[in-house]
């Protein structure tokens, strides 16, 4: 598992572990339980997807950059291959 997912997965298990010891520390009323924990699934949520965007963005730099180096480095092959066969 690469070091992103793992990082993602303990962010996840920390906050729901927050969560559930928010809820078992203060003594609210059902009504104030419920939007705490909505506010607080709604908080998590958009840290997961903002790190779940910034994830995606970094992979797609890098295939890209792969896929320019292998396109340039195959235009260097093929050139070389053809100054060799004009050399035979």
């Amino acid at each position: 598992m690469s070091n992103q997912w793992k990082t993602i997965g303990g962010f996840v298990l920390g906050a729901t572990a927050g969560v559930i010891a928010g809820l078992l520390t203060a003594p609210s009323s059902g009504r104030a339980t419920r939007k705490m924990i909505a506010d607080r699934t709604e908080s998590i949520k958009n840290d997961l997807t903002s790190s779940l965007e910034e994830t995606a963005q970094t992979t797609k730099e890098k295939y890209n950059d792969r896929v320019e180096n292998y396109a340039v480095n195959g235009k260097s092959l093929l050139e070389s291959v053809k100054e060799s066969m004009k050399l035979s």
